[in-house]
């Protein structure tokens, strides 16, 4: 699962709509917008997410050849 699937995910299991980031964020449905279409979020979005979510920002391992 990618980074957007991921956030939309988070969104619909809490009901929280593009326009309510937004407005408690303050990260603009635009930007919503661009990650969906494959960009990925700067470092302060990120930590503005995981703060709004209660959430933890972390990488899986990946294997090593």
């Amino acid at each position: 699962m990618n980074f957007i699937e991921k956030l939309l995910e988070i969104m619909n299991e809490r009901d929280i709509s593009g326009y309510q980031l937004e407005k408690d964020t303050g990260i603009k449905q635009a930007t919503l917008g661009k990650w969906k279409k494959g960009s990925l979020p700067t470092i302060d979005k990120l930590v503005t997410l995981v703060n709004y979510f209660h959430c933890l920002l972390y990488t899986s391992p990946s294997p090593r050849d």
